[in-house]
């Protein structure tokens, strides 16, 4: 069932203005989201992750970079639209850091996206 949400997530174009050159800095993610990221291909695994200077992608969920604001060389604050299946949230503050070369973000609910590494 996660797959086609998937795909319509993926779909769905990006708004807004995209964020700073400093986040996140090229294309992170794990296996599978490096692997869409390179052939536009997805398995629909489950821990799918993607992270570019656009948006946070997962099997789930897409949160659109509205603004990020670099607090240092390895942590920023951002502001997300989160979207999940039909649901559309308004914009949240999450927060980035980059540890061992890999982002985690965290969303100010306590949800947690990575690590997540540069993709090869």
């Amino acid at each position: 069932m996660r797959w086609p949400i998937l795909l319509a997530i993926l779909a769905m174009p990006s708004s807004g203005a995209g964020a700073a050159d400093g986040f996140p800095g090229g294309t992170f993610g794990q296996r599978d989201g490096c692997r869409y990221a390179k052939t536009g291909e997805s398995s629909g695994a489950d821990d799918f992750l993607l992270i570019d200077r656009e948006a946070i992608t997962t099997s789930t969920a897409v949160c659109h970079i509205r603004k990020v604001v670099m607090t240092s060389a390895r942590a920023a604050t951002l502001t997300l639209a989160c979207e999940s299946g039909d649901e559309t949230g308004g914009e949240e503050a999450a927060s980035a850091t980059l540890k061992n070369g890999a982002w985690t973000v965290r969303l100010s609910d306590g949800t947690s996206f990575g690590p997540a590494k540069r993709c090869p």
